[in-house]
């Protein structure tokens, strides 16, 4: 199974490129302490790319200033933050409530970020990849040791993932940097799909929420762990357990999978 794309054409936000250009400022600017304001919730005119474009890099602009954003992905609304930027990462563990011992997943906007994110990229990945990037899979990946410590709850692993919602991806883009992909949720509370459900303590500590309208719900993304020496699912989402194993295998086998009963000679994701 090949991922799907979304019918929303691409928002296009001009930023600075990342990797090489890290938020110098790890404080939350001053501009930024009181910023509680009447148009807190920015409803896009989403037949208006435009409308669209301009929301977005409002919200980019705020992340790079180490703010938070509640942002629409495919499934849930999320909580972004510089992924890069300590004191902002610290902010999303206080406005989830979320405890320190579970690492956040990040979202990049190209592949060339992994670079700088992960010690190595297994051979594993990149069928994967190519097969549900754009899209609905968390890859975890041995983490380089610049990442905040906060970032992998001190695993030396990071998640990260590739969205496909076009505002989702516009805003890692516009941001020029990984962001944090955690759903916009207090801790252990159910995810949201709807603004007007969003928990009223939670955007009371957001510096803007992006309103995505009313978003598909569902699973999330599954989540797969390459650290090791096979494949580990963490978590089976959006994207099934057999699809995962087909692209693996279909990669390895010079059949490209054609054996009767999905047999191959290629090995197996374990």
């Amino acid at each position: 199974m090949t991922k799907s794309q979304p019918n929303t054409p691409p928002i296009h936000v001009q930023r600075d490129s990342w990797p090489g250009h890290l938020l110098e400022k790890n404080s939350r600017p001053q501009h930024l302490e009181n910023s509680l304001e009447v148009d807190l919730i920015r409803q896009t005119n989403h037949a208006d790319p435009i409308d669209q474009a301009n929301q977005v890099e409002r919200a980019a602009d705020i992340i790079r200033s180490g703010g938070v954003v509640i942002f629409p992905t495919k499934c849930l609304y999320g909580l972004a933050a510089d992924a890069l930027n300590p004191s902002a990462v610290a902010r999303i563990f206080e406005i989830k409530q979320r405890p320190t011992e579970n690492p956040l997943l990040i979202l990049i906007n190209e592949l060339r970020w992994l670079e700088d994110l992960v010690i190595e990229i297994p051979k594993e990945a990149k069928p994967l990849m190519k097969t549900f990037w754009p899209g609905d899979l968390t890859l975890i990946f041995k983490a380089k040791d610049h990442l905040p410590e906060a970032l992998t709850a001190g695993t030396g692993k990071i998640g990260i993932r590739m969205p496909w919602h076009p505002m989702a991806k516009a805003l890692a883009a516009g941001c020029g940097r990984p962001i944090t992909g955690t759903s916009a949720n207090i801790s252990g509370a159910p995810g949201c799909r709807d603004i007007s459900r969003l928990d009223q303590n939670l955007i009371h500590q957001v510096d803007m929420v992006l309103d995505g309208g009313r978003l598909k719900g569902g699973m999330g993304s599954t989540v797969v762990d390459l650290t090791g020496k096979t494949l580990w699912i963490v978590r089976e989402g959006e994207v099934k357990k057999e699809d995962l194993f087909s692209a693996v295998k279909t990669a390895k086998c010079p059949c490209h999978g054609s054996h009767p009963k999905n047999r191959c000679h290629g090995r197996g994701a374990g």
